[in-house]
């Protein structure tokens, strides 16, 4: 399993659908590839909502994001 560097969790948020600001944390996970599969999971629920795969203020993976 790869974990993370670093003291922070990955988080799965969901924006607004304007795209300012959080509207609701899906998730904190600690280990990187538990984190996708997870993420990739959320895209599919929620599959018109916007959302980030986050560490901090680092973007790993976004979903209907402009970049």
């Amino acid at each position: 399993m790869q974990t993370l560097s670093g003291a922070r969790p990955v988080t799965i948020e969901i924006w607004r659908p304007n795209g300012r600001g959080i509207q609701w944390h899906a998730a904190s996970i600690w280990n990187l590839s538990l984190a996708h599969e997870v993420f990739e999971t959320a895209v599919k629920i929620w599959l018109a909502s916007l959302m980030t795969l986050r560490q901090g203020i680092r973007i790993v993976e976004k979903h209907r994001m402009p970049d």
